[in-house]
């Protein structure tokens, strides 16, 4: 019996998913290998001068192009469900700090640590929709969904016209 990880073991979706996986980690180590971008030094030479940062504008070049390899990888396992979604969202919490990104905010240099990074994920409005979405995953669980909507259409002569129906969804 033949052991180890080959494409022929993987079927349709899985094939996607492997091969998102390794185009995944290609393109964020493409880019982190890639010689400065032009215009990133123009960005940060533009963004330096305005907000008198005391950062280098070759560590705030450096930065931006480790964020753009994060949002590479991200895109492209987000897109081939390489690993599970809420994997590929917390990225960001575990990369950016061990890549020692170094950003401007309101007029001065901050460095996204663990702690600057994961305070973006608790912003309020993240939330808002943890919860709405834990009350819509609570009420389709328990039928509720389906309750409320055939009560609704059980009320007069509601479901004979489509705009009330509309209009009571």
């Amino acid at each position: 019996m033949e052991r180890g990880l080959s494409v022929k073991a993987f079927s349709g979706g899985s094939q996607r998913r492997f091969f998102g996986f390794f185009l995944g980690i290609a393109v964020f180590l493409v880019i982190l290998t890639l010689p400065p971008i032009e215009s990133f030094r123009e960005s940060a030479s533009r963004l330096i001068q305005t907000s008198q940062a005391d950062i280098s504008p070759d560590q705030l070049v450096s930065s931006m192009r480790a964020v753009l390899a994060v949002m590479g990888l991200m895109v492209i396992w987000w897109v081939t469900e390489a690993v599970p979604l809420p994997v590929t969202a917390l990225l960001p919490v575990g990369i950016l700090p061990l890549l020692h990104i170094e950003g401007v905010r309101q007029g001065g240099a901050v460095e996204l640590t663990l702690r600057t990074v994961a305070q973006n994920y608790a912003n309020p409005v993240i939330f808002l929709f943890l919860g709405g979405f834990l009350i819509a995953g609570a009420m389709r669980k328990w039928g509720l969904d389906r309750r409320l909507t055939l009560w609704l259409l059980s009320r007069g002569n509601l479901a004979n016209d489509p705009r009330k129906i509309l209009l009571a969804m």
